[in-house]
């Protein structure tokens, strides 16, 4: 299933302590797509090859509105020399119904 149908699902539904994701998408889609997975109090992880100030500024709505905070960034340098950034959110509120929106919706008009 979808990350985005499942967590419109009651059984998969803020019933999670964590959700993780990789570099799959935007910090803005990313938040959208996971944090419907995690329960209040839990906390969202989404590593990043990169993550600047700029997609962390814009995403502060998007976790904010589905019910997380930021809690911290952290940078870690591989063996090969690159580098990751490990982004942690705690949810701090329940994630409103009409989320996660279609993905086609969540593409065009990222929150």
């Amino acid at each position: 299933s979808r990350a985005e149908d499942a967590a419109a699902k009651p059984q998969y539904r803020q019933q999670y302590d964590y959700a993780t994701a990789r570099a799959v998408a935007e910090l803005r889609v990313l938040s959208e797509y996971c944090l419907g997975f995690v329960k209040v109090g839990g906390t969202f992880v989404a590593m990043k090859g990169q993550l600047s100030d700029e997609e962390l500024t814009s995403a502060a709505n998007s976790i904010g509105v589905m019910g997380g905070k930021k809690e911290a960034v952290k940078t870690m340098k591989l063996a090969d020399g690159s580098e990751r950034c490990l982004l942690t959110v705690k949810k701090i509120s329940q994630t409103p119904p009409k989320f996660p929106r279609k993905p086609a919706d969540i593409s065009k008009q990222p929150l």
